[in-house]
């Protein structure tokens, strides 16, 4: 277990620390100090499990229904609101997806995983204007190098942005061009079925 976030300023320390070398700096049990985090947090403790294996997640991504997605909420990358230590993948999850499982397992192609993340959850999530570009469309766009587009971030330094992307367009809008943040904000949240 990692911890990824806890609510009291007594557990701020254990962000970003896995809970078994945590515990034992402290000399404590795992157990009991899992528990006493629990209840000091009011259970507002953020954590990262481990249980998946790489060839089960080859398995998934090939299976026709499987898709690509995110848990992950939105975060501050910098400045004040910047908080905890969230799982790597908020900030990479697409672009692992490309580097680990197209270019080095080929576990899918390039176009099964563009599916995948696109029109295929899209289409799941009843998002009619998303997942496909198309005139009167939201043009929800990434331009990305596919030899090149790689997750960085860690559990150690999970707010490092992804390499290989150009460009990111939302609503229409550019919202990231060559590492460089748009003035404009687009996005929006969206409903499904909407």
């Amino acid at each position: 277990m990692h911890i990824a976030s806890a609510r009291a300023p007594e557990d701020k320390p254990a962000e970003g620390r896995r809970l078994g070398a945590y515990a034992r700096s402290l000399g404590v049990d795992p157990y009991e100090l899992t528990v006493q985090m629990l209840r000091r947090n009011n259970a507002g403790v953020g954590m990262v499990g481990f249980a998946m294996s790489e060839e089960n997640l080859d398995r998934i991504l090939a299976h026709p229904y499987g898709m690509v997605c995110s848990d992950g909420g939105a975060f501050a990358v910098d400045g004040p609101t910047r908080r905890g230590s969230p799982h790597p993948r908020g900030a990479g999850s697409f672009p692992r997806v490309i580097a680990r499982y197209v270019r080095e397992r080929k576990a899918i192609t390039l176009e099964q995983a563009i599916h995948k993340m696109t029109a295929l959850s899209a289409s799941r999530v009843r998002l009619a204007d998303r997942g496909r570009v198309a005139h009167g469309l939201a043009a929800d766009l990434v331009v990305f190098n596919a030899n090149t587009i790689a997750d960085t971030a860690t559990y150690e330094q999970p707010f490092s942005y992804p390499v290989g992307v150009n460009a990111v367009v939302v609503n229409g809008v550019v919202a990231l061009r060559d590492g460089q943040r748009g003035e404009q904000r687009s996005g929006r949240s969206v409903k499904p079925g909407s």
